[in-house]
């Protein structure tokens, strides 16, 4: 519609064992604004975690919440090369985020043209700039809110075909003052059209984490183990 592109997708699962039930929620907008020389993005999602497991007749609950949303300016300045600006926000119980916001300016390379970034992209970026976090409980490094800046290279794959849609990220980001704080993620996503406006999505994601300075101190508590209440110290996911 007038170059925009909307998807609106939700999922909902329930398990339920003897001692233990559980039921998750997702709910997202994704839009897109595509032209020669201007590419908007935008993204939101709602998600909720409710679980209960029982353990000698005691029993033990849980809510985690997490609202994420994100969005991007790009600005063609070539057949190849684009400058923009990115932001972002959440808050998520389960990584300790009370608030936490983000803004990072980038410059990118297209494989293609980008007159093709509606059909097709495998494009190159580096982003610099800052993240802030407010922390819903102090965290092992003391902190209870802190300014960190930070950079990465995003490596990004987006096809939109009849047939449906493809996309992956490879991204590898560090802090500045301290490189041995990075991550490396890779998500993808296919999504293949059964028919017209119903479609059947596939995704995984992998991330390689050594920057979790958002941890809460203190040990997690059995609830917290048992539940998976709050995140918990790890090398990948």
């Amino acid at each position: 519609w007038h170059n925009w592109i909307f998807e609106v997708y939700g999922q909902a699962k329930f398990d339920k064992e003897a001692s233990r039930k559980k039921f998750e929620y997702k709910i997202g907008l994704e839009s897109d604004h595509v032209t020669d020389k201007w590419r908007i993005r935008g993204d939101f999602q709602l998600s909720q975690l409710n679980s209960e497991f029982i353990r000698n007749n005691e029993t033990f609950s849980s809510e985690r919440k997490r609202y994420w949303g994100a969005a991007s300016i790009v600005r063609s300045i070539s057949d190849h090369w684009s400058t923009g600006i990115f932001t972002n926000f959440r808050y998520d119980t389960f990584t300790n985020i009370d608030f936490g916001t983000g803004f990072s300016p980038a410059v990118e390379y297209n494989i293609f043209p980008y007159n093709e970034v509606l059909k097709r992209e495998i494009t190159f970026a580096y982003k610099i700039g800052f993240f802030y976090n407010d922390y819903i409980e102090t965290t092992i490094f003391n902190e209870n809110s802190e300014l960190i800046f930070n950079h990465s290279v995003e490596v990004n794959v987006r096809y939109r075909q009849p047939w449906g849609n493809f996309s992956a990220r490879l991204r590898a980001s560090s802090f500045f003052k301290d490189f041995e704080k990075n991550r490396i993620q890779l998500n993808n996503s296919l999504s293949v059209r059964i028919f017209k406006g119903f479609s059947v999505r596939f995704s995984g994601n992998l991330q390689f984490i050594s920057d979790q300075i958002n941890l809460p101190a203190g040990d997690a508590s059995l609830e917290d183990v048992l539940l998976q209440q709050k995140q918990i110290a790890t090398d990948f996911d």
